[in-house]
């Protein structure tokens, strides 16, 4: 019907009402077309300036990001000599500082046990019904009687096991019993125990052991059948030739005398790690560990270029620039959005803020020379700064990153960081500090070592009844002799742990104390879960009293209770985590209790300036942040414009459909008019013919 309309227009008057027509439509959309042309070209503009902000703000946080790490303001820097004692390993942030003199006597080695030749190493040892045997292999240090010429050692005469080394008990079956197999199963251990066949040069081979490197770490193996005696390594039956003799590293440092089981030392001078390369009877070596403070220094003054890169680009964005040639003045994409103006106002703010839970006097930019210029950039007073970094180096490490101090020991701030609390200090009050249930020996008869628990021997079968958190449990100490106390605390833990475990209960950790020789039993957790208390049976009276358990005292366990700034704390699971409840204002705050901490401490907490900006810029930039909900905004503006124009064009279709109408029906008039005229002129012609 339209083109039927539009192809009559102007058929009968001679008027290009079509023109008329579309004249008029577009008189009447150019306003409203161009107030939604122009809102939405604000709107995208907004939008792409946004990205602008986020994209300045990204670049800003990388400066940001080391000096929130502690560990720039606690860099190193080494001097060590060309020497052949020792070299540089690792020197990490916050090393010892100070000048060390080292001296290197010896050096560690770990010793290595040869068997004799054997022809074929794929011979079996084992044969004629021997079934599955085992090797055990013990750790710890020989001492050895008087050498022979050309031998690394003299015959073993004692052995002192190693606590801290687990023992290895391996099977040895008929069918894998070579020199090969052995060796394989050897290496198949969870250890550090190392097992090699070596051809000797004479057409035969050797098994070669090699246990981890320390005097600590020799090795005892006995076997539990003569096909592998060949293996035997004890007193009295030592088949195995000592290659090398295990020994521990043996240094000074400024004259203390020490001694190591590996050549790579990590523990003398705090964060340096070293190898010690070769040893001198006279040769020593002197370097110098001293705070490297030209990282942090620099760190800042990326900071103060950064902040200055990002102020002017958020100013051009919310402000108006002007062309300096021309004059002219330009108002940024974001001079009339508020939320903009507002976010970048409290970014470029911090810069003038206090840092809760400071030094007053230290706990803002301004304390350490760092000025606001006119135009609210910054600026190095070059004498405030240097004074800062050369007397109060630590100062203004707690005002760029995160620091955390404590009044005590007993209480150590583990703050989360995912969830971060204020700034400022926290009033911990411990009420009743996390115990764990224990019980504990009287002194013990030494000399009543070796034990040697022998089931077929009524008056030797050890048996004892251990509660712990109401947990009853019975051991029966397994055959064998246990030579020290030490050897018999780990061989109970085993025990009631393998019991413990089976019944899902709370393990139980068993330590032997050489000063005060007696032996405790701990529960492995904090909590007041029941009673403890060690019960012999009665086939155990000497056992009894090398154990001494006339003199045992006990501990029941404690739960923890505690208040964080006058608030009811929670407790972790683990039982000595004191935390705030996530509803508290404090959310984030967490303490690591120590046992005999009751009473009141006082914590400070400070992200530093760097840590709370660049918090500030993370919560901005997150998915739920406010320039995140600011986007997404604009972009639902942008499509109520499209929505809009969509409107226009509907209503300005309508308009065209009734202009179209009118003027149809003027031309169905006029064609009328023009109908009637020719009439009357046809019949003034028949009236007047004589005026024809």
């Amino acid at each position: 019907m339209g083109n039927n309309i539009i192809s009559a227009l102007g058929a009968g008057s001679g008027i290009n009402t079509k023109e008329l027509v579309d004249g008029l439509i577009s008189a009447e959309r150019a306003a409203p077309d161009k107030r939604l042309d122009t809102r939405k070209e604000e709107y995208e503009a907004q939008i792409s300036a946004y990205g602008t902000l986020k994209s300045s703000l990204e670049e800003f946080k990388k400066v940001l990001d080391p000096l929130t790490n502690p560990d720039t303001f606690d860099n190193r820097s080494g001097t060590l000599p060309t020497n052949e004692l020792l070299s540089a390993v690792e020197l990490s942030p916050g090393a010892q500082t100070g000048t060390f003199k080292i001296k290197v006597d010896q050096l560690a080695q770990a010793q290595s046990l040869a068997t004799a030749t054997v022809a074929d190493p794929d011979a079996q040892l084992l044969a004629g019904g021997a079934g599955e045997q085992t090797l055990t292999v013990n750790f710890g240090k020989w001492t050895y009687g008087a050498a022979a010429p050309g031998d690394a050692v003299g015959p073993p005469t004692a052995f002192l096991q190693n606590p801290d080394t687990k023992s290895l008990e391996i099977k040895i079956t008929e069918g894998n019993s070579s020199l090969i197999d052995i060796a394989k199963a050897i290496n198949e251990q969870d250890s550090e125990l190392q097992a090699a066949v070596i051809k000797d040069g004479s057409g035969g081979s050797k098994l070669l052991l090699t246990a981890p490197s320390g005097e600590q770490q020799q090795l005892q193996i006995q076997s539990s059948h003569a096909s592998l005696s060949m293996l035997d390594y004890d007193v009295g039956s030592a088949n195995m030739e000592v290659t090398q003799a295990g020994q521990d590293a043996r240094l000074e440092m400024n004259g203390l005398k020490l001694t190591r089981s590996s050549n790579t030392i990590d523990d003398v001078v705090q964060g340096f790690k070293f190898n010690l390369d070769s040893a001198s009877a006279t040769d020593t070596v002197t370097f110098t560990i001293s705070e490297d403070q030209g990282t942090a220094e620099q760190a800042v003054r990326d900071f103060i270029e950064a902040f200055n890169t990002f102020a002017e680009t958020a100013n051009n964005l919310k402000g108006v620039t002007e062309d300096e040639e021309t004059g002219k003045k330009t108002p940024g994409a974001l001079s009339t959005d508020g939320a903009a103006k507002q976010i970048i106002s409290n970014l470029l703010g911090s810069k003038s803020e206090s840092i809760s839970g400071l030094d007053e006097n230290f706990n803002r930019l301004s304390s350490i020379g760092i000025m606001t210029k006119k135009d609210g950039g910054l600026e190095i007073d070059e004498d405030i700064f240097k004074k800062a970094l050369e007397q109060d180096y630590d100062k203004v490490t707690a005002l760029f990153a995160r620091s955390e101090t404590s009044s005590s020991t007993l209480v150590k701030p583990t703050f989360s960081n995912t969830r971060i609390p204020p700034d400022g200090d926290y009033t911990v009050e411990i009420i009743k500090s996390p115990e764990k249930a224990y019980v504990e020996t009287g002194v013990m008869n030494i000399g009543g070592f070796p034990l040697v628990s022998d089931h077929s021997a009524y008056a030797t079968t050890f048996d004892f009844q251990l509660n712990v958190h109401g947990e009853n449990v019975y051991v029966l100490v397994p055959e064998g002799t246990y030579n020290t106390p030490e050897e018999w605390a780990e061989m109970l833990e085993g025990e009631l742990d393998r019991q413990l475990s089976s019944r899902d209960a709370i393990g139980v950790d068993v330590t032997y104390d050489a000063a005060s020789q007696k032996m405790r039993f701990t529960s492995e957790e904090y909590g007041s879960q029941g009673g403890t208390g060690i019960v012999f049976g009665p086939s155990t009276n000497a056992f009894r009293g090398t154990m001494n358990l006339a003199g045992q005292t006990s501990g029941l366990g404690q739960d923890m209770e505690g208040t964080i700034n006058g608030e009811k704390a929670d407790v972790s699971s683990s039982g000595n985590i004191l935390l705030a409840p996530f509803s508290s204002k404090y959310s984030g705050a967490m303490f690591d209790i120590s046992p005999g901490s009751q009473g009141t401490h006082t914590i400070g907490f400070s992200l530093g300036f760097a840590g709370n900006l660049l918090s500030d810029i993370e919560n901005l930039l997150s998915s739920n942040g406010a320039i995140t909900q600011r986007e997404e905004a604009l972009d639902k503006n942008v499509e109520k414009v499209d929505e809009d124009k969509k409107k226009l064009d509907e209503r300005m279709e309508k308009a065209t459909l009734r202009y179209q109408s009118q003027f149809l029906e003027m031309e169905r008039v006029l064609a009328g008019l023009a109908d009637a005229q020719g009439q009357l002129d046809n019949l003034l012609k028949t009236l007047f013919p004589e005026n024809n």
